[in-house]
């Protein structure tokens, strides 16, 4: 059974349900072609995604997960306190967002980079300014889909 058969099948308010959720639903409901298998699969687009780094800051020591963060240009990050401390983000150099320093409650809220590379970053402790941390964030092009 292929899936126009499959959503003949399902009725009217399921298909509804699937379609709505398809990105390419026109394409499933379409005049099949003799496209070589996988064709359609690659030419379906990456979504963004998004990532979370999270930051715990001790008396003592930062830890950040991950250390390093490779994301492409159409994804967005945020910067999460695992254990409600308050830190500051300072980039060396410009940095790929807006600033090159993200105050606490700019961290926290979903960013998009606007600069692809490679950015050493500090953690800063709101607390105590001398407990510091410098992981990496990589930016590059987003994937094409083609193999």
């Amino acid at each position: 059974m292929n899936r126009r058969d499959a959503l003949r099948r399902m009725g009217g308010a399921a298909a509804a349900l699937v379609l709505g959720a398809c990105s390419n639903a026109d394409r499933l409901l379409a005049p099949q072609t003799m496209q070589p298998t996988g064709s359609w699969l690659n030419q379906t687009r990456r979504k963004e995604q998004s990532h979370t780094i999270f930051i715990t800051v001790e008396d003592a020591s930062i830890r950040v997960s991950p250390e390093t963060l490779t994301m492409s240009m159409r994804d967005e990050v945020r910067f999460v306190a695992t254990n409600g401390r308050r830190f500051l983000i300072v980039f060396d150099g410009q940095g790929p967002f807006s600033r090159p320093d993200l105050a606490y409650a700019m961290a926290t809220q979903r960013l998009r980079p606007q600069a692809k590379g490679r950015f050493k970053y500090t953690i800063v402790s709101e607390a105590n300014p001398n407990n510091r941390l410098d992981p990496d964030i990589i930016v590059g092009d987003p994937p094409t889909g083609k193999p």
